[in-house]
């Protein structure tokens, strides 16, 4: 693989490991225990797809503070559904 590809292969892992830990934070502040196991659900296939991209670029990728905590402060406010429609939007 050529240099873009793996740049492009690296920002999917990052963005997949990202949506792990944002869907496992929203995870933790969901009362309806249905909810929250299909929250975890969601994190456990999103690392398993970073994984996967890992096993391609040989690299170990960690997500944005930043983002992690800009999502987490979205779900406070508004709810994790909005989280959820806003995150897979971009």
């Amino acid at each position: 693989m050529n240099a873009e590809q793996i740049q492009f292969l690296l920002a999917c892992q990052k963005e997949e490991v990202e949506g792990a830990v944002i869907y496992r934070n929203l995870s933790k502040k969901v009362k309806s225990e249905d909810d929250r196991e299909t929250l975890l659900r969601i994190s456990r296939q999103e690392f398993a797809h970073a994984e996967l991209f890992a096993r391609y670029t040989g690299r170990k990728v960690t997500p944005s503070r930043l983002k992690i905590l800009w999502y987490s402060m979205l779900g406070v406010i508004f709810g994790y559904t909005f989280v959820i429609k806003v995150f897979e939007g971009n």
